[in-house]
């Protein structure tokens, strides 16, 4: 049930070794994974002094340097200014990003290192709120420049949607290699502009960003199908046009594929890099109202909420819904006026049976502009005429 990657790490610790640098790592709910995962590379000793495992016990204040206030905000989490359930695992998490940075950044400092990696969550099976039914964790790298100032180069928080303790932890220590390797440089654009190897005499690319889109596979009915029989499969679940699931304010809400009806139609958006989990989405009616949704998931406007997500379901819920407008757009055919049917098995492409037609979607790249003062105190908002008071955006 292995989420990690041996390559990931591999990578991570031959960057290293190349840059001479050192790296030290700080775990809470991996339970020393990320550690094994660095040690089991041939070569690794010479860039991983060790590390620390600091369970959320009274016994782990030496663990933490003998510092107090760090153990402090390990055992007691400020507590939260609201009794909503869902606000207050939200409160909860960003308390844990706090606390991962000033780890990564007291670490980095005290080892006298070039690196250090914190990370903190809940791996489940049960949670601190009411509002949390899966796992998360949250990964701070910190690192030093030329000059020896010690800042937080990459900080992430990774949610699982899932309860299942081992597997969580796991997951979370597939996920930070990732993030490391993104912090330390180990992930140049050159090695992001990769072919990642799908099955066998089978290949995939991956051009930028997180998601492996894999292509290659759009066409190919016979794996598709297995992709949709695996446990690990996510779905996107979209409602009309504007709203998307999300199970918190910064988290999608990513059900399990066999959790939805056969009948929806479902569009294969990729795979994750590292665990080749495939993730899928399917768009319903404003008035479709699905079963088997968690009572803490909600359906919230795309738009308005997708900068608060993490990066990689970021990039996940644009690409569903940006597949999603490409086939409420074309509905009939530019050429001769005939209806458009799913021109590929991944739901992907749009094809004219009568005059062989076939449209492909444009996913246009686009970017937020955030205009700042010289001294970043201020910065420019607007507010478009058509959404209400006191809903501002950047440019």
């Amino acid at each position: 049930m292995s989420q990690i990657s041996p390559s990931t790490y591999q990578r991570l610790v031959t960057h290293l070794r190349k840059s001479s640098k050192k790296i030290t790592v700080v775990e809470q709910c991996c339970g020393g994974l990320i550690s094994a995962s660095l040690m089991s590379i041939p070569g690794s000793s010479a860039v991983y002094p060790g590390g620390t495992v600091a369970y959320n016990t009274r016994q782990s204040k030496k663990l933490l340097m003998n510092d107090g206030a760090l153990h402090h905000k390990l055992l007691h989490p400020p507590p939260p200014h609201s009794s909503d359930g869902a606000r207050a695992a939200d409160e909860y998490v960003l308390s844990k990003r706090e606390w991962t940075r000033n780890v990564a950044l007291h670490y980095c400092r005290e080892m006298d290192v070039d690196y250090a990696v914190a990370e903190g969550g809940a791996a489940g099976p049960t949670f601190r709120y009411e509002g949390m039914s899966g796992g998360f964790v949250a990964v701070a790298v910190a690192g030093k420049d030329d000059g020896g100032e010690v800042t937080v180069l990459k900080e992430e928080v990774v949610r699982s949607g899932s309860a299942d303790r081992e597997w969580n932890m796991r997951y979370f220590a597939g996920e930070a290699g990732r993030i490391v390797c993104e912090a330390v440089g180990a992930l140049e654009k050159e090695e992001k502009e990769k072919e990642v190897k799908g099955g066998e005499g089978d290949s995939v690319s991956v051009v930028g960003g997180w998601l492996d889109r894999a292509t290659k596979l759009r066409g190919d009915e016979g794996a598709l199908k297995e992709m949709e029989k695996c446990d690990d499969a996510k779905t996107v679940v979209l409602r009309g046009q504007a709203d998307a699931l999300f199970s918190s304010t910064t988290s999608l809400g990513l059900l399990p594929l066999s959790a939805l009806p056969t009948s929806f139609p479902k569009t294969f958006l990729g795979r994750d890099p590292i665990t080749k989990s495939p993730f899928f989405s399917v768009t319903i009616g404003n008035d479709t109202t699905l079963d088997e949704i968690p009572p803490h998931f909600e359906f919230r406007n795309s738009r308005a909420n997708a900068p608060l997500l993490p990066p990689h379901e970021n990039e996940i819920l644009l690409s569903a819904s940006a597949f999603s407008n490409f086939r409420n757009a074309h509905s009939h055919c530019p050429k001769c006026g005939n209806p458009l049917s799913a021109g590929d098995a991944a739901n992907t492409t749009l094809t004219c049976s009568a005059c062989q037609s076939k449209l492909f979607p444009r996913l246009d790249p686009s970017i937020i502009v955030l205009v700042t003062t010289p001294c970043q105190s201020k910065a420019l908002l607007t507010r478009p005429y058509r959404r209400p008071p006191r809903y501002h955006t950047a440019i």
